[in-house]
């Protein structure tokens, strides 16, 4: 199964990574060979909210925007 191809991701930011080379990472990531550590999680809706959370720093992972 390919993150890519389920999700239409064509390309992402950073310049040191390649395509390919995030479609792969995103596999794994997929099958829960790496795990990403989460600060937070907000709703769309509650952008500003996450944007102030993540600009007051002392973060111990990503903070996420869901869609749900």
């Amino acid at each position: 199964r390919s993150v890519v191809a389920e999700f239409g991701i064509s390309a992402v930011g950073g310049a040191a990574a390649s395509v390919s080379d995030l479609a792969a990472l995103a596999d794994r990531i997929a099958a829960g060979e790496i795990e990403l550590p989460i600060d937070s999680t907000y709703p769309l809706e509650h952008v500003r909210e996450a944007y102030e959370h993540l600009m007051n720093g002392h973060l111990r992972g990503k903070v996420v925007l869901s869609l749900d």
